[in-house]
């Protein structure tokens, strides 16, 4: 009985919110004797699982400008609602991460990743959130071939569910990113040479999984960053400004301090949440592979990380270490390849400023500055993640 009262709610629930919604963008009002019949189940702060409840604080869930805000505010992201699916997810008790557009004047935010040199840590003995390198316990068999070159394509990153950075819509799921790196492939920068997989932490097993040798016999390995903290920061979009990040027009018309935020500093260019931030390229959303929605941005990622602190030496990290500084008018550059650089070394190259506070990790080569994209889509069963990349 207990159970057929919470179904029963959670449709009168779904119900009532899919009402409002309709009115208020139909410009009617609500009766407030169909508000006040919404009934107001219990919500736990925080839940991965709960239902949608009624008004709450920034910190919860509920309506919040006229629009649903269902289950924890996920990363700042802000999407519209599709009402058949919200009754459906609403009633099933399975809302997860249907984060809506806030109230006017909320602001959107993003997570910036810190990481370290796996080079300069002692070896991996655990499943960590991280970029290239070799993944963590992947299955073998699972790996992915490129279908141009039929070579094995090199890891980008392997990401766990992390709430509320990397939201993959359920507990244990972990998202790994693969693409072609041979630039004479036809796929290379299409997005036929991007693959992403999500699997659960029981298909991964232990220990690092070596890359396959492609048909030379040769290998091409990113170089590897470990995500340690993620911190939040707020946009400069606010969520009525949110969806035109998505339309090349809309976009090309927002004023710079808006459609980037931090100019094209390449340290704001991997973050999870918010809003894209397109390249000079403008807005490259193929519509026809990645439709926005059911799919909605979930994070990027730019080919240069930035570590905080000095660059270590290059025997050190086996890579080319690069040192600039401005004299005047002219730039001088120090390059320092290793004595003696091993096989099976990752591709990746260190750049630094002279007295700068962090360094640049050229560790993936997306057309030397390029940007990937990754969008997943939560309805559907397993969640669906799709990526391109370009500069």
């Amino acid at each position: 009985m207990a159970a057929d009262r919470r179904l029963a709610a959670a449709w009168l629930f779904g119900a009532v919110s899919i009402l409002q919604l309709h009115a208020q963008a139909m410009g009617l009002p609500v009766p407030p004797q169909l508000m006040s019949a919404l009934p107001q189940p219990r919500h736990r702060r925080g839940a991965d699982r709960d239902f949608a409840t009624g008004p709450q604080g920034a910190g919860g869930a509920g309506f919040a400008g006229g629009r649903v805000r269902a289950g924890p505010v996920m990363a700042g992201e802000y999407r519209p609602i599709n009402c058949y699916v919200c009754a459906n997810r609403l009633c099933s008790g399975i809302v997860t991460a249907i984060s809506m557009i806030g109230a006017k004047g909320d602001w959107v935010h993003l997570y910036r990743p810190k990481f370290v040199l796996a080079a300069l840590q002692p070896p991996q003995d655990r499943l960590l959130s991280k970029l290239g390198g070799q993944p963590w316990g992947f299955p073998q068999n699972c790996w992915p071939v490129c279908p141009g070159c039929d070579n094995p394509m090199s890891m980008v990153a392997q990401l766990a569910h992390t709430l509320p950075v990397i939201d993959l819509g359920r507990a244990g799921s972990v998202l790994h990113l693969f693409f072609c790196a041979n630039v004479a492939c036809r796929t290379y920068g299409d997005i036929y040479g991007c693959r992403a997989m999500i699997l659960q932490c029981q298909e991964i097993g232990n220990g690092v999984t070596l890359q396959p040798a492609d048909k030379d016999a040769g290998q091409s390995i990113n170089g590897e960053l470990w995500i340690v903290a993620w911190d939040r920061h707020e946009d400069a979009v606010t969520p009525e400004q949110a969806p035109l990040f998505y339309d090349d027009r809309s976009h090309l018309n927002l004023p710079d301090e808006i459609a980037q935020p931090f100019g094209f500093d390449e340290r704001w260019n991997t973050k999870a949440g918010g809003v894209p931030y397109w390249t000079g390229g403008g807005v490259t959303l193929d519509r026809s592979y990645i439709p926005c929605p059911p799919f909605e941005f979930l994070l990027q990622i730019h080919s240069r990380i930035y570590v905080d602190g000095a660059p270590p030496g290059a025997d050190l990290i086996d890579c080319l270490v690069s040192i600039y500084e401005e004299v005047g008018s002219e730039t001088k550059w120090n390059h320092t390849w290793p004595t003696r650089q091993h096989a099976g070394s990752p591709n990746m190259s260190l750049i630094y400023k002279n007295g700068a506070d962090s360094y640049g990790v050229d560790f993936v080569n997306f057309g030397s500055d390029g940007t990937a994209f990754v969008f997943i889509d939560r309805l559907s069963n397993p969640p669906e993640v799709r990526w391109h990349w370009n500069r």
